[in-house]
């Protein structure tokens, strides 16, 4: 009897101790694939910075750069900015969609931080401001079904609002940005 409980006792004992190996060896082949995601996904976003547009990939890679932008990482909240900003050169299907809802978020609760980012940045352009306005107005549109020009007004007095005492450089990058919303929404929205 004895014997039977002591190879039992073993048996437990080397079980859990090979879980325990498996376990460790899982978790540093999940942290190896972390790592080379981390670098994968680095690496992709250093491509979009240097060529200045969107550059197909898996989907999430694509969608990594919408997160980026929300983060919380002062020393890279630039770096993310731009390449989501690059980003929207090109985009289209369902990345033009979440980057729309991305932008719009992004607007609506940061305007500061995008004007002072546009106002800094060499790497930014009339034509970044365009391709942001393209995609505020699209998700204005996918919200807004028949009032997307009331939103647009919304959207106007809620800057407008939020950009008070800031810098006047800083309102005037948000006041163009508006102006380009504007024109865009009334270009693409058919009024009965």
């Amino acid at each position: 009897m004895r014997t039977r409980q002591f190879l039992i006792l073993v048996s437990i004992t080397v079980f859990i101790s090979c879980d325990k190996k498996a376990k460790s060896d899982s978790q540093s082949i999940s942290t190896a694939d972390s790592i080379q995601g981390k670098t994968s996904t680095i690496n992709y976003f250093n491509e979009i910075y240097q060529k200045e547009e969107l550059i197909k990939s898996d989907d999430n890679q694509m969608l990594s750069i919408m997160d980026s932008l929300f983060t919380k990482d002062a020393d890279k909240g630039l770096f993310y900015f731009v390449v989501f900003t690059k980003s929207l050169n090109g985009a289209d299907g369902f990345y033009s969609e979440g980057a729309g809802q991305s932008a719009f978020n992004y607007i609506t609760n940061n305007p500061r931080q995008f004007a002072q980012y546009f106002k800094t940045s060499e790497k930014l352009n009339p034509k970044d401001l365009d391709n942001w306005a393209d995609s505020i107005v699209g998700e204005i549109i996918i919200l807004n079904e028949n009032n997307e020009l009331k939103a647009v007004n919304d959207l106007e007095t809620n800057l407008t609002e939020k950009m008070k005492g800031e810098k006047i450089e800083y309102r005037e990058i948000i006041v163009e940005l508006l102006k380009r919303v504007k024109s865009t929404a009334h270009n693409t929205v058919h009024v009965p």
